[in-house]
């Protein structure tokens, strides 16, 4: 629900959700949104096919793939040939270049391997960090705190938990 929420898909039962000052709803694809299964979003056959669905220059294709770890893979690949962790990532390339002002992530790690994991966490600090992007990471894997400056803990809607992590300055 959080995640819908900032992607500005539902509406708040109560209080406001706000993107860049303006209402969420007012926002739509200024989040990017990131299913727990990456392939769900993922609709061409091809890895040329999603980067060129993205809005993605062709001429910018191969130095997309290797900005994502995705360098080893052609661009005529089928997607039913990447491993879960290259659609991941696959995906939020696709999604970060329509240069959105948030990336929600639901779920990210599930079902990656180490690998995986260890890239797709690596991917998303660098990202966070170079591009000022505000990433929300809904998870019940704490391996995605590591890279977090705050991490809240929900339940039933409520924060019960509110750490902060670091401070920037």
């Amino acid at each position: 629900s959080l995640a819908w929420l900032v992607a500005g898909l539902i509406r708040p039962t109560s209080g406001s959700v706000l993107v860049n000052g303006r209402p969420a709803r007012e926002r739509l694809g200024r989040v990017g949104l990131a299913f727990q299964h990456a392939r769900l979003q993922l609709l061409g056959p091809t890895v040329r096919d999603e980067l060129a669905r993205a809005g993605t220059a062709p001429d910018d294709y191969n130095q997309l793939l290797q900005r994502y770890s995705l360098g080893s893979i052609g661009l005529d690949t089928s997607l039913d040939n990447l491993s879960g962790g290259q659609l991941k990532r696959l995906l939020v390339a696709t999604l970060l270049a329509r240069s959105p002002a948030v990336l929600v992530m639901d779920e990210p790690l599930v079902g990656l391997d180490r690998a995986g994991r260890r890239m797709v966490v690596e991917t998303v600090d660098q990202l966070a960090h170079e591009q000022n992007l505000a990433v929300i990471v809904v998870s019940h894997d704490l391996d995605m705190a590591g890279v977090a400056d705050r991490v809240l803990q929900l339940e039933a809607g409520r924060v019960v938990s509110d750490e902060r992590l670091c401070s920037w300055t």
